[in-house]
Order: structure tokens, then sequence, then C-alpha cells
């Protein structure tokens, strides 16, 4: 029996904020029109099958998506697909479905879905093997796979859940551990931006070489730190290192800091004022 659930209507986002926050600190300043285009669809996904209300699952899926699709946000094919063992059923999508077997259930998973059918959206993923490049049903694939353990096994709520924020550990969901640090950092980025969007701010995090080294507002220090003064020359990779902790120290005892190397409350100030004098 076809599945009965309808998406629910999206609602009232300020993407502004939003992409004020990802085309500054994701995308190096700028973003292209179908980078654009692929983070509103993924998002109108997300919303459209109830993953909004935990903002955190939300920001994971286009966390994802930004890792998987080399940051263009749109669907991609595996690279030298036609090469490997399981060709012609190579990857293609947001995130990638391999493997004959796989098509073919999520061709009936989309095929049961009475959403898909009353607005003609094209399933037919086994048959047509290049409607899984199709941006809507590669989106809907991806966001419904995260979110039901299609790829691994693992999904959403095993991670990212009203009791626990897991962005490293929900790496699984798609491929083992595999950039996990990376891909979280980027996840803490697309939440600031969602909450932007809503109208919240999230607080930053203390941010050392022993203090959340591994995360976005590590390159938002970074890239802060090169709008004051460009001879720092970081690279805003999100990795607190010994470049980043002599550039931080060189700044504290600019401003008459603790010189400790150590980004907290003040430090973050004094960056937000400076940045906006330079």
């Amino acid at each position: 029996m076809a599945e009965s659930h309808q998406p629910e209507a999206v609602e009232r986002f300020d993407t502004a904020s939003f992409f004020n926050v990802v085309r500054a600190e994701l995308f190096g300043g700028s973003m292209t029109q179908q980078q654009v285009d692929g983070c509103l669809l993924i998002g109108t996904s997300c919303n459209q099958w109830e993953l909004a209300p935990l903002l955190q699952q939300a920001a994971y899926v286009l966390a994802t998506v930004f890792h998987e699709t080399a940051q263009t946000m749109q669907p991609i094919e595996e690279y030298y697909g036609s090469t490997l063992r399981y060709a012609p059923w190579y990857g293609r999508g947001h995130v990638m479905i391999t493997w004959e077997d796989n098509y073919i259930r999520q061709e009936n998973k989309l095929g049961g879905m009475d959403y898909i059918l009353e607005n003609d959206i094209p399933y037919q993923v086994h048959q047509n093997k290049e409607l899984a490049l199709h941006p809507l049903t590669s989106s809907i694939i991806c966001v419904l796979g995260m979110r039901d353990g299609d790829f691994t096994g693992k999904c959403l709520d095993d991670y990212i859940n009203a009791s626990n924020i897991d962005y490293r550990n929900a790496r699984r969901i798609v491929n083992g551990t595999d950039k996990m640090d990376l891909i979280a950092g980027y996840a803490k980025t697309f939440e600031k931006a969602l909450r932007a969007g809503a109208g919240e701010t999230v607080p930053r995090l203390t941010v050392g070489v022993n203090y959340n080294p591994r995360c976005a507002d590590v390159g938002e220090c970074q890239h802060m730190l090169n709008i004051i003064d460009e001879e720092y020359g970081l690279d805003p990779d999100c990795i607190f290192g010994p470049a980043t902790e002599s550039a931080v120290k060189d700044f504290q005892n600019m401003m008459s800091l603790v010189d400790d190397g150590i980004v907290g409350p003040d430090t973050w100030k004094e960056l937000e004022e400076q940045k906006g004098l330079a």
C-alpha cells in the first residue's frame, strides 16, 4: 500500500541571513547560482520531510551534500564510474547510490509514496539510471535515505536527536568515519546559518589547541585574523594548529589581552571589533 504521509509546508525563513553565513564561511565569499539553488533544494527537502524541527539534522544533511558533491550542491556521478566493477550501477546523486540492488530499492521505495506519484516526480531510477541525477529525485533519495538509514543502516536519529548531537559519528550514516571531523565542522557552520535564517544566534565556542581544535569556529577565527592582517596568511581549514595559535597569540598581545592562544569571549569580542575596522 502506498505511503500516506504528506510533507509539511515550508515555513518562513530568511534566506538572505542563511546565505550571508555560508557564503562567507563555506563558499569563499561567493556562490554560483547552482550552489544557491542546491542549498535551497536540499533545505526545502529537509523541511518537507520533517527534519527541520530538529535543525541539526538538516544542518548535517546540508554538510554531507556539501562534501559529497565537491561543494557544488548538485547531484554528481562517481569519478571513473564506468571503470568500476559495479558499473553501470556506479554512484550518482547528492549522496550516491551504488550497485544495482540499491537502485532497485530506491525505485521501489519512491514508487510506493503517494507524494511522489501525485506530483509526477520521476522515480524510476532502476529503469533509467540517469534519473538518479535529477535534482529533485536525488534530493529526496538523499534526505529520506539519511533519515531512514538506507545507505549504511545507520540513520540521523541514531546520532542527532533531542538528547544528543553527535556530528562526528553521524558520518557513519553515509561512509564510516571518512572525513568525519571535516564534515562535523561543515555541519556546525550550516547549523549557524540555519539559526541565522530562523532569527537565532549561536554562541561561539572557545577554541584553541586543546579547546575544540577542529570546528567551524576555528575556521571563522582564521578568516577574521586574515581580514585583520593579511600577513597572517592562515589557511581557513577549521584546524587549530601551530600557525593559528601563533597568530592568535600575536593578536592577543597586540590587543593587550592574555596571550595564551585560547580564543574565548574577550578575544572573540576584539576579533569582531578589529574585523569591522579592517
